[in-house]
């Protein structure tokens, strides 16, 4: 009967009929086909918005709404892995030319940023990170065996990482002590290392395995070894990703709470 329901949920309503923007009908059984009647995973997500989006190639603006709305509030959304909806709209109706509305600047914009998400979306193996420990020894985040793998990004002049990194001590303390094979791959994302080193000492982390991306050019300037701030959307700090065995995203922007839960889910195999 639900699958009937749904089949059947846009029978009445007329797409090539612009005037229903201007009403919150339309609105509303939009957001109902979305939230309420689609699976809260973003492929199921996915194929609700084509079928929709077909439907509303029956006039312009009613595509121009729907897509825009689909893309955008995707883009916004706080749950883990919907981000993979707004990558799929970009790459299939942005990317392709078919948002004519969109000035070339916006567009440029758009498309950058799912290119940002992309590589890091839930379920994808992310870029190998080879970087240095402070003693200037190379460690290899694909070469690391665990079950469990937290990727911590830090500052070690971050308010907010010195209030966080006790908290994901503890948590990732408390898994090891439970049997649990969880390791940290912590990055330092600056650059000075004394203060990269005081850091690791005020808050007892040498259990981990600290890394940075610590390079200079001839002048002394510091460069990064490759695009991978880019590649994980680091644009501030922290941020936590967890990977399993294979090194896949399991989760990610992820606080100390989270691990726990996340991890009995996995163990659960839900």
């Amino acid at each position: 009967q639900f699958y009937y329901y749904k089949r059947h949920f846009w029978d009445n309503m007329d797409f090539s009929d612009q005037r229903m923007l201007r009403t919150p009908i339309f609105f509303n059984k939009m957001d109902q086909y979305l939230e309420k009647l689609s699976p809260k995973h973003p492929d199921s997500i996915i194929i609700s918005a084509d079928i929709m989006i077909e439907k509303a190639r029956a006039n312009k603006d009613v595509f121009q709404y729907v897509v825009s709305y689909i893309t955008s509030t995707y883009e916004r959304s706080k749950i883990m892995g919907m981000d993979a909806v707004f990558v799929h709209m970009v790459e299939k109706y942005y990317i392709t030319g078919e948002c004519e509305w969109v000035k070339a600047k916006q567009l440029k914009k758009i498309i950058e940023r799912a290119n940002r998400i992309s590589p890091n979306m839930i379920g994808k193996k992310p870029l190998n990170l080879v970087f240095k420990d402070p003693m200037e020894k190379y460690h290899s985040l694909y070469h690391l065996q665990a079950k469990y793998t937290l990727l911590f990004f830090y500052d070690p002049d971050c308010g907010h990482c010195k209030k966080e990194t006790p908290k994901v001590k503890a948590v990732c303390d408390s898994l090891v002590d439970a049997g649990i094979d969880i390791k940290v791959f912590a990055v330092n994302t600056e650059f000075e290392i004394d203060k990269w080193k005081e850091f690791i000492k005020k808050f007892n982390i040498g259990n981990w395995i600290n890394v940075g991306d610590i390079q200079f050019d001839k002048e002394g300037n510091p460069v990064a070894t490759s695009n991978w701030r880019e590649q994980y959307d680091i644009h501030s700090t922290p941020v936590i990703y967890l990977l399993n065995k294979d090194k896949e995203i399991i989760a990610k922007r992820i606080n100390d709470k989270q691990i726990v839960k996340i991890i009995e889910r996995e163990e659960e195999g839900i």
